[in-house]
């Protein structure tokens, strides 16, 4: 990328502290953390500053989008545009309608989503949509597979990563991603359903309260603390 372009750009973003700032847009994604109170509360919040015909979407990754539209007098226009992470690089959007949500806000969103280059996938507003009701089950199975000694961190991702072609096994991708993270979808998603399949190991609850929460803190199923370490399960 060139500096003109870099610049060009830069200049299209606006930072700012004051959600009064907002109340020009066309759309709105909220990104606040996975917490569904802070969630209603950042809404209805913009629901009091924007025009009516302004599209409210949450990147949620597993709480129920319904809950935040019903706080605003506008849940027809409230959708979820869950971004897979890291956002400017992974192609994946998944767009999650509610019983509320119109078939023109859907195509708008289709539209936002296509201007980003990114492929869709649509799923209905239950716990953890498509992509986390495929992956967590994934991912705290390996977790299981390593409390109960089954097999090395290191074997369980290779295992995958080896034998399934995947960039990550599932215990580089919790570190990845966050132990913290995954533990709280997984008990927001257990407590909805009661589908032991999302109960969260005891090995994980453990590391989150130790602090062990993956790369943001150097360590987790992996040490991070040096570049000989990895941690990539390969």
């Amino acid at each position: 990328m060139s500096e003109e372009e870099k610049d060009i750009l830069l200049s299209r973003i606006t930072a700012t502290v004051n959600v009064s700032d907002l109340a020009g847009c066309e759309l709105i994604v909220k990104a606040v953390p996975e917490s569904l109170e802070l969630k209603k509360k950042v809404f209805a919040e913009l629901d009091k500053i924007c025009p009516q015909e302004t599209i409210l979407a949450s990147n949620t990754s597993c709480l129920p989008v319904i809950e935040m539209a019903v706080v605003t007098g506008r849940p027809e226009k409230v959708l979820g545009m869950h971004f897979m992470a890291p956002a400017p690089t992974d192609k994946l959007l998944e767009l999650v309608c509610t019983l509320k949500t119109s078939d023109e806000t859907l195509a708008t969103a289709r539209k936002f989503g296509e201007s980003l280059n990114k492929k869709m996938i649509i799923a209905r507003d239950t716990p953890a949509f498509i992509f986390n009701h495929l992956t967590i089950p994934w991912q705290l199975n390996g977790i299981r597979m390593l409390e109960a000694g089954i097999a090395s961190a290191e074997d369980i991702d290779a295992s995958v990563t080896l034998g399934l072609n995947y960039s990550l096994g599932p215990l580089a991708l919790t570190d990845y991603t966050g132990l913290d993270v995954i533990y709280m979808e997984a008990v927001s998603i257990y407590e909805e359903t009661k589908d032991s399949q999302f109960a969260p190991p005891l090995l994980l609850k453990r590391m989150v309260a130790a602090g062990l929460l993956g790369h943001k803190t150097g360590r987790g199923f992996y040490d991070y603390s040096s570049p000989d370490k990895p941690g990539t399960g390969k």
